[in-house]
């Protein structure tokens, strides 16, 4: 943990100059945005190859821009200036709710057990998620689903940290705490940040766009890079304008030279403001399909049993020096079993979810439209 004492201090003023700058990075990228739209010629004065350029790296700012990463073909969100993450006080470590889990089991074959059944709970909120029309109409106009990425977001435990791009975002998360009793988000209080010296901040963390994204090519490994989520089937991840790190267990995000460490003052006049600027919540965790089948995924995250395909998915990605039968007899000494899925879902629940997506369109109900740029990659 860092010395919260140690830490650069934002004033409540520098608050609001990110506030004014993440607004002017939103403003910059509609007008880019509405260029495009109006068809106005980018060739039309001047040197063709710089007004060429110009226009290729405009792309970064298109909501709808088509793009393959190494995790998979994303539908962009558009760029912003910082990487942000926000949390409400400053914590022991920032990483992955799988690495803070893995980190308190001792025994090592435990550990590796428990780092086998959350990639099967993976292939299971995947599984989830494919039950439904709307995931695979998505799938067929070559979006990749980032179910991994996802299921963070809902909830399940994953190698991969929750970034954005968005301030206001970053802010909601260092000025808020959820209520896991009536599922709902609340500004913090004088009693919740009074509790100790690590409560009484927010913490911000923020990395250079331009400088981070210069790391994407760099080589062929995910660990430490910031990739997008994008628009993906249901509305969480790009609400929230949804990025994610993959970390190993010995990752910390304090400890990582890309991102600056910020701390700031509680007070329940700034919590207010942004609780009410985010709709009390509403904004980032919107109505959608997924909340209404929430008890199926705490099932996922509760289970002791999987289906084979589970299993089969979670030895994909394990250690191939134990053989799979091993890998079973391992799971059944640790009372986790493998037989059924644990989704239970009736048809009637399934037909409500796609009634409810039946006439979505991603470019209407996003009001953005999907566009990409050939590339002639020599050989």
């Amino acid at each position: 943990m860092e010395d919260i004492n140690k830490i650069q201090e934002l004033s409540e003023s520098d608050i609001y100059v990110l506030l004014k700058q993440n607004e002017a990075d939103r403003i910059f990228a509609e007008n880019i945005i509405m260029n495009r739209r109006s068809g106005k010629d980018p060739y039309a004065k001047g040197d063709f190859r710089l007004n060429f350029y110009k226009e290729v790296m405009s792309d970064m700012y298109i909501d709808g821009f088509v793009m393959t990463y190494p995790h998979g073909t994303i539908v962009r969100q558009a760029k912003r200036s910082f990487y942000y993450r926000g949390e409400n006080q400053l914590y022991s470590t920032t990483s992955p709710s799988l690495c803070r889990f893995l980190k308190n089991i001792e025994n090592e074959e435990e550990r590796a057990v428990e780092r086998f059944v959350a990639d099967m709970k993976i292939a299971e909120y995947k599984s989830l998620l494919f039950k439904f029309q709307h995931t695979t109409d998505i799938w067929e106009k070559g979006v990749s689903i980032l179910s991994e990425q996802l299921a963070q977001h809902y909830g399940l435990k994953t190698h991969w940290l929750d970034i954005t791009n968005d301030f206001e975002v970053a802010l909601f998360f260092a000025c808020c705490k959820y209520n896991k009793d009536n599922n709902t988000w609340l500004p913090l209080v004088k009693s919740d940040f009074n509790e100790n010296e690590n409560t009484q901040y927010g913490i911000i963390f923020k990395n250079n766009t331009e400088l981070s994204d210069l790391f994407l090519g760099c080589d062929s490994t995910f660990e430490g890079k910031i990739l997008p989520i994008g628009f993906q089937p249901f509305m969480r991840s790009h609400m929230q304008t949804g990025y994610a790190m993959l970390m190993n267990d010995q990752m910390d995000l304090q400890n990582n030279s890309g991102f600056e460490m910020y701390k700031f003052k509680h007070s329940e006049k700034l919590c207010n403001l942004i609780y009410k600027k985010m709709n009390r919540g509403k904004k980032i965790y919107p109505h959608e399909g997924l909340n209404s089948v929430k008890d199926q995924i705490e099932l996922i995250e509760q289970c002791r049993e999987f289906s084979h395909e589970a299993f089969e998915y979670a030895y994909s990605k394990a250690d191939q020096k134990i053989d799979i039968g091993d890998w079973e007899q391992l799971l059944t000494k640790h009372q986790y079993y493998i037989g059924k899925s644990p989704i239970n879902l009736s048809r009637q629940r399934i037909r409500a979810v796609n009634r409810a997506y039946e006439k979505f369109d991603i470019e209407k109900t996003y009001n953005i439209k999907l566009v990409s740029r050939l590339c002639y990659i020599p050989k």
